[in-house]
């Protein structure tokens, strides 16, 4: 896990990259980017991941998951879980209509979108390895 979370906040991740991992861990291409998502948000709300490493790396899986290849795999669908995780740091990319221009967005928004999408994952996801 720790090679492919590098890869993908190097931007280097590839399609290729992610079928490699399924097969050796024996999941599937949106098993893989929900697993890889939920990493990149617990490194985040525990600290040992910025922000800003965290919105790269989703921004880069999204941009796998928009890869042709991947799309057709899954029917022109994303992985819901990756999904909700890739929007709540989207969020925090910028101030909302209505925000002050001192409120934090990562704060008001990419955080408690993180929480509540942990608090709804089933028991034992989202735990450390």
């Amino acid at each position: 896990m720790n090679d492919l979370l590098a890869k993908t906040v190097a931007e280097e991740l590839s399609l290729k990259c992610l079928s490699r991992f399924c097969s050796a861990h024996a999941c599937s291409l949106p098993q893989a980017c929900d697993v890889l998502a939920v990493e990149i948000a617990r490194r985040f709300l525990q600290g040992s991941l910025q922000f800003d490493q965290g919105d790269v790396a989703l921004n880069h899986l999204l941009a796998v998951m928009t890869q042709t290849e991947f799309w057709t795999l899954l029917e022109n669908s994303y992985p819901p879980l990756a999904f909700a995780i890739y929007r709540a740091f989207d969020a925090g990319e910028y101030h909302h209509p209505g925000d002050a221009p001192t409120l934090d967005p990562v704060e008001q928004y990419t955080r408690p979108m993180l929480l509540a999408v942990f608090n709804a994952l089933p028991e034992g996801i989202g735990d450390s390895e």
